[in-house]
């Protein structure tokens, strides 16, 4: 093989083994970025969450109608006055509502759940009214009925599962729109001790 060959074929072989260091440094380095904790919380700020809805942080949810299989309508926010409070808005047959809610099992969610209440809200209409698989995964929690036109109308929501955390006051401190695996009770306690 001839000098030129040589350097060539080193050239390629010195850069695919700086590229192979770098793709390694640059995923470990992510990697550790996403485990690397700040606050106790693994560097979530409320502001940066997905929000597909029309609210924002610091105004007060709206009037929305709840309701179960053994109380009336009523105000959602009859249900979390003076308390801090974690409002999961899911939908029957949701997928990643049901990943929620097998996590916040498994986590033990309602059982360390200090300083604040979660309650879990199901958004039904005619065509989907069936909660059995939310009351069955979420059986710890309370669980209520809202219609999913008026919910949509009053908030904005259109993705399940969406979750709110709510101020002793009633204003809105987070929202997250969609499954995320790291809204669970570290979370929620720093983001209501701020």
């Amino acid at each position: 093989m001839s000098a030129g060959k040589r350097s060539f074929v080193s050239t390629i072989v010195y850069m695919c083994i700086g590229g192979g260091i770098i793709f390694a440094a640059v995923f470990f380095g992510v990697r550790a970025g996403l485990a690397v904790r700040t606050s106790g919380v693994l560097g979530i700020d409320p502001n940066n969450l997905t929000n597909n809805t029309q609210l924002v942080i610091g105004q007060k949810l709206p009037e929305i109608q709840v309701f179960s299989n053994t109380t009336p309508e009523r105000p959602l926010h009859e249900l979390y006055q003076n308390t801090n409070t974690v409002v999961a808005f899911l939908m029957p047959g949701c997928g990643p509502c049901a990943e929620l809610l097998t996590r916040w099992r498994l986590k033990q969610l309602s059982k360390k759940a200090e300083g604040y209440q979660v309650i879990l809200v199901a958004a039904t209409s005619a065509d989907l009214n069936d909660i059995s698989e939310i009351t069955e995964l979420g059986g710890e929690f309370p669980i209520y009925m809202c219609d999913f036109v008026s919910l949509n109308m009053a908030t904005g929501i259109e993705t399940f599962p969406t979750i709110f955390g709510i101020k002793r006051d009633g204003s809105i401190v987070f929202i997250s729109s969609g499954y995320n695996q790291y809204i669970e009770n570290d979370f929620f306690r720093e983001t209501f001790d701020r």
